[in-house]
């Protein structure tokens, strides 16, 4: 390679190297702007915002401050030489790296809206002008368009609020503490089972289903890819040996269809997420696909709660809402958010109106209350003997039968047990290591089932966090102990502990 060819090569890379640096700037200014606007609001209220679009913006800006760089080495031979075609090039690559870095910052300032929960309202806070709704004139919360997002509707206005944010389980909770009972209605004219008398009782009941015209033209739709993945190749194929090839391409063809069922499968037909789900004045019952009827009396509840989870696309975190119905006898049944969307609504919204239709002593019997006080006494024996887990269980128990707010306190202190105890096993093998993550899981449930109830209550919070803390990915811990120090920092916080008082072993 000769000098000139070097100092060409040279000349690039510099050029490529100052547009990163110019790209850089551009981000860093951007960042900088979204941290001013979180601390000018901060005084209003507790924020709440996603980066994560900022972040795909910001590759955008990258990637066209180094494409537009390049401009420079022909411009450089325009000015040398006084050649137009080099003038031309360079305008048009500096043409389109504008687009490009136009673009980013478009979508980063889109991405700066931030969500301020303020005494009386929430608010939209966006770059170049905000929209409140006070929560005494919210009409209606509902799942909104494709993207995972909560909408809030008032009379003249609306906010649509992704489910991205951070914080978003603290965000929604506080919305249904602020807001009337009625904007979550979903109720069907209910029955009285055979000899079941409803009378003083509520007499509507909820059903949540999936269509089955959907399930009908998904499995059409199936039916039909396999019967073309099958006969094509028959129609098409020609050479010198037609039959050997044709079975090639339909074997192929087969398992592109395998993936695309498996796909579909894991959208709209998992066999192990219920179909139909209706919530009587004294039962649940439920079906999944191709299965009989299952039934739970309301006392053996324990917990209906949306889990939040974070999976990594790409290294890209995404958040997904599981909402798991936890009984007293173990069983768990799982509805995530493509599940929900089928039933026309959202995880968050079936999880709220189960709470308020089961998590509550309204019509609830004298001898129900009597149970739990057993229980509780079961509980706080096994507690002062040392069985953590038989405490764990008589204190289900007791939630389920009376869930009163100081028996649903006990969620955090179930927390904080089970972390404990998953602490405490030893990691020498892999059984003993799925246990451990296995009792993480439950206790997560049982935090994320307390501040259901007690939405600003930072231990728990905290707890959260702590026992996410020990996952290879820490974004949802961290996001948990965020939503806690807001809390403490905004004076929001309200600790639980007094209502404990006399009900678990000291």
């Amino acid at each position: 390679m000769s000098w000139s060819d070097a100092g060409v090569s040279i000349l690039a890379l510099a050029v490529f190297a100052g547009g990163l640096v110019l790209a850089r700037a551009i981000g860093r200014a951007l960042v900088t702007m979204r941290a001013r606007r979180l601390e000018e609001l901060e005084h209003r209220g507790s924020v709440h915002g996603s980066d994560m679009i900022l972040r795909v913006s910001l590759i955008f800006v990258w990637a066209g401050g180094a494409f537009g760089a390049l401009c420079l080495l022909p411009g450089l031979a325009w000015v040398s030489s006084g050649d137009r075609e080099a003038l031309e090039i360079a305008a048009r690559l500096f043409g389109v790296a504008a687009f490009i870095v136009g673009f980013g910052v478009l979508v980063a300032l889109s991405g700066m809206r931030l969500f301020v929960l303020e005494p009386d309202r929430i608010t939209r806070s966006g770059p170049l002008r905000e929209r409140s709704i006070r929560f005494d004139d919210i009409t209606r919360l509902r799942e909104a368009g494709a993207f995972p997002s909560l909408r809030v509707e008032a009379t003249d206005s609306a906010i649509r609020l992704p489910k991205s944010i951070a914080g978003f389980d603290d965000v929604f909770n506080r919305l249904v503490a602020q807001t009337h009972p009625d904007v979550f209605t979903h109720t069907i004219p209910a029955e009285p089972a055979d000899g079941v008398s409803m009378l003083g009782e509520s007499t509507t009941a909820a059903r949540y289903a999936v269509t089955a015209r959907r399930l009908r033209i998904n499995i059409g739709v199936l039916a039909l890819l396999f019967l073309l993945c099958v006969t094509w190749p028959w129609f098409v194929v020609n050479g010198e040996h037609p039959v050997r090839d044709a079975f090639i391409f339909a074997g192929m063809s087969l398992l592109l269809w395998l993936g695309i069922y498996a796909m579909v499968r894991s959208e709209s037909l998992q066999p192990d997420q219920p179909i139909e789900l209706e919530l009587h004045p004294r039962t649940i019952r439920w079906r999944v696909l191709r299965g009989g009827w299952q039934e739970r009396d309301r006392t053996e509840l324990v917990s209906a709660s949306v889990e939040t989870t974070i999976i990594y696309v790409k290294g890209q975190a995404g958040h997904r809402y599981p909402l798991r119905l936890r009984f007293v006898d173990g069983t768990v049944v799982k509805v995530d958010d493509f599940r929900a969307r089928h039933f026309g609504s959202s995880t968050q919204l079936v999880g709220h109106d189960i709470r308020r239709r089961f998590v509550t002593t309204d019509a609830r019997d004298p001898a129900d209350e009597l149970a739990a006080a057993d229980h509780l006494e079961a509980g706080r024996a096994a507690e002062a003997a040392g069985e953590s887990l038989a405490a764990v269980e008589s204190y289900e128990r007791a939630i389920a039968h009376w869930p009163s707010a100081r028996n649903l306190a006990l969620h955090r202190h179930l927390g904080d047990v089970l972390r404990t105890v998953a602490g405490s096993l030893p990691s020498s093998n892999r059984s003993e290591r799925m246990s451990a993550i296995a009792m993480r899981q439950r206790a997560v449930g049982h935090y994320r089932a307390h501040v259901d109830h007690f939405p600003t209550d930072a231990d728990a919070w905290q707890g959260i966090g702590a026992t996410l803390a020990g996952d290879y990915r820490t974004d949802l811990a961290d996001e948990a102990i965020e939503t806690a120090e807001q809390l403490l920092l905004s004076g929001r916080a309200q600790s639980t502990t007094h209502l404990l008082d006399g009900i678990v072993a000291d």
